[in-house]
């Protein structure tokens, strides 16, 4: 018997989510954290992340969460996986991104 699929993190920037995202991967700084929410800005926004533990602040992290809308009309992710990014060389990320957005709508 096959396990269901998982559902796939679609990479996003926190401005790009939008109510059609079920599920989500952005990378971005924690501003603040407790030990249930981190606030996470990547540059283009600010979301909130359902977290399990406090993470540090003014470190980067890659979030891959479940998407929902929450009753003030802003977007919660609710993280799966929490994964700190601080060693990445963010100058060659954002041209791998960049290669990778021109070659899909080639």
């Amino acid at each position: 018997m096959q396990s269901p699929r998982r559902q796939v993190a679609i990479e996003k920037k926190i401005n790009e989510i939008n109510e059609n995202d079920k599920k989500v991967r952005i990378l971005g700084v924690n501003i603040s954290s407790t030990p249930e929410f981190a606030k996470i800005d990547d540059g283009t926004g600010v979301i909130t992340v359902k977290i399990e533990y406090p993470l540090e602040e003014r470190k980067r992290y890659r979030i891959i969460g479940q998407v929902s809308k929450q009753a003030d009309n802003k977007f919660l992710i609710d993280a799966e996986i929490v994964q700190p990014m601080d060693k990445l060389n963010i100058d060659l990320y954002q041209k791998v991104l960049e290669i990778k957005r021109k070659s899909s709508t080639n």
